[in-house]
């Protein structure tokens, strides 16, 4: 059924088209409406929207003019992709990439509703992805003329799509006077009065739309400046920008939207710059809202290329490694001139990830540990974290028999890592002096204070393997703690490498026996030529170890007993502290 305002009405169930069968409806505007649909042909959900009867009897031309747009709009990762446009009859209709997140005001409205706002970097981030949508559109000679939070959409990782195109014009189609156009407080006043647009039109609406964003929804774009006071997550520069985005006068506004994101990109990096050391803080991530972690876990991580930019700063230099969690990639960092390594995370996981890598490295400052900068998200909501390059490589071929290393260099190695693991692993004998004592006789307050500081400051790193030790001209670097937890503390995660775990680990609660056991395995294979000491690479508790001098005849007897204990299937017959293990090692290097 219709009537001369409307389209048709669907239902769920409908197939529109001969192939678009219809889910729900989500929205009507002034001219279109539009459903949630399924397409059978590509068998995925679109957006089918249908142009109301009065729209295209009022301007004929109208549905023609925006597939002209559309066909000039090409693909960008920051606009709603048009699939299809064609009539049933007399009804018009589109079709479009379906985006779960809705609309940017949707977003807004749900924050309101939990009492919470747009965070700062958030709202940069917005804005830059908006930038890059409107320099692909100016580009291509359309000014969109309707940016506004209802006409932004959000994908599942809650990314910025700018869609609806209705009122969209091809710059060289734009007449001497255009019909004036009104979206409240986003419209442009050239727009609002018919006058010349250009671009800068489309910046005035994207001040509009980030003033909102900063100050919530039914707010009047208006006193940057009053704005940013209130929101310290947000710089006077940012006001600035606003100001000059919002004036009246196009010519006072900034000339195309490749400078507002140069703009967005130098406030991102001050805000940078400006925080606290990672060192010496204990920064707060935003905790992600349950639902977007839920809908980033169903999209696949972003594969990132040399050339491409990471958080807009930083330049993918190639890709250096992989595991099950992460990404490792060579990056430059455009900021400050320097070669990073940029770790990135796996969508939903990524977020826990950070958090346990970070809080395990800033509790550590050795020469031997990788050193951690900072960490963030990606413009798609994807977790990162940047440490410093290190120029080496991992002992990987050596520990598979790819390559050999003298035995002297081999031990030295491990005894560097050691050193790392001493200083990351809490000091036992002295935990088991103040425990005993504390059977004895009451602890001060000082040693009370003192047992708690060494218990919780214990961490085990829980994935050592030849992968994570990084050889450079400089010894060994320790890497990869994002599977890292306290000493005694409770994991449900039972990560790790098997073939480097503890045969006896109680993988639930771990201990630093484990990361002792995988160090000895580390330095077998080193010595045996790739060999492991188990059969099948599979260490069990009923199983005995090889005997490495039948490997290595030559092995020194004193060196071939240090494996055989450190590869032990019973902990009790394994080193009981790193230090005791590189006191041990130091010793035999003495005689090598």
């Amino acid at each position: 059924m219709t009537t001369p305002e409307t389209a048709p009405t669907l239902k769920p169930g409908d197939v529109f088209a001969g192939r678009y069968r219809i889910r729900s409806r989500l929205g009507e505007g002034h001219r279109k409406v539009v459903y949630l649909a399924h397409d059978g042909r590509m068998y995925r959900d679109v957006s089918l929207a249908l142009l109301k009867r009065h729209a295209w009897e009022q301007d004929p031309t109208a549905a023609e003019q925006e597939m002209r747009v559309l066909g000039a709009v090409g693909r960008h990762d920051n606009i709603v992709t048009p699939y299809d446009t064609g009539t049933v009859g007399t009804q018009h209709y589109m079709v479009f990439e379906y985006l779960p997140g809705g609309t940017l005001l949707d977003h807004l409205v749900q924050l309101r509703s939990r009492g919470q706002m747009l965070r700062g970097e958030d709202i940069l981030r917005l804005g830059r992805q908006l930038c890059r949508a409107l320099s692909h559109l100016h580009g291509r000679g359309i000014i969109h003329r309707d940016l506004c939070p209802k006409n932004v959409w959000l994908d599942e990782r809650l990314a910025a799509h700018i869609g609806d195109f209705d009122t969209a014009i091809l710059a060289a189609d734009v007449p001497p006077r255009l019909r004036p156009l009104t979206n409240g407080s986003y419209a442009a006043p050239e727009e609002s009065t018919g006058g010349p647009i250009d671009e800068r039109s489309d910046l005035f609406s994207l001040g509009g739309v980030l003033f909102t964003a900063a100050a919530g929804p039914d707010t009047t774009p208006r006193q940057p400046e009053a704005l940013c006071a209130t929101r310290p997550d947000l710089p006077r520069s940012f006001a600035r920008l606003l100001s000059r985005l919002l004036s009246n006068d196009p010519d006072d506004r900034p000339s195309d939207a490749e400078s507002v994101l140069n703009s967005l990109l130098e406030i991102r990096a001050d805000l940078a710059k400006h925080r606290p050391d990672q060192a010496s803080s204990s920064i707060d991530f935003p905790t992600p809202d349950p639902a977007e972690l839920r809908l980033a876990a169903q999209v696949q991580p972003t594969r990132y290329s040399p050339g491409d930019v990471i958080g807009g700063r930083f330049d993918v230099l190639d890709l250096l490694g992989q595991g099950g969690y992460s990404r490792v990639y060579r990056v430059r960092d455009t900021v400050e001139g320097e070669e990073r390594a940029l770790k990135l995370f796996d969508n939903a996981a990524g977020y826990e990830a950070v958090r346990r890598e970070l809080g395990a490295l800033r509790k550590i400052r050795h020469p031997r540990v990788v050193e951690v900068f900072w960490a963030d998200k990606t413009d798609a909501g994807e977790w990162y974290l940047v440490t410093e390059f290190i120029d080496g490589e991992p002992l990987t071929k050596y520990a598979e028999g790819q390559a050999r290393l003298p035995d002297r260099e081999a031990v030295g190695l491990l005894l560097d890592v050691l050193d790392a693991v001493v200083a990351i692993h809490p000091d036992i004998q002295r935990i088991e002096t103040l425990k005993e004592k504390g059977t004895r006789s009451d602890l001060s307050a000082d040693e009370f204070s003192e047992l708690q500081r060494l218990q919780d400051a214990g961490l085990v790193h829980r994935d050592l393997k030849p992968s994570n030790i990084m050889l450079t001209r400089k010894g060994a670097r320790l890497l990869d703690f994002n599977i890292a937890s306290r000493v005694g503390e409770t994991v449900r995660t039972q990560s790790g490498t098997p073939a480097y775990q503890a045969p006896d680990s109680l993988l639930t609660r771990w201990d630093v026996s484990t990361d002792l056991f995988a160090i000895g395995v580390v330095l077998w294979k080193l010595l045996c030529d790739g060999q492991h000491p188990y059969p099948g690479a599979k260490p069990m508790v009923d199983a005995i170890p090889l005997d490495p001098q039948q490997l290595r005849p030559d092995l020194p007897p004193r060196l071939a007993h240090f494996l055989t204990k450190a590869c032990a299937p019973d902990r009790r017959d394994r080193f009981q502290s790193a230090a005791a293990m590189r006191d041990e090692l130091l010793e035999i290097r003495a005689l090598l």
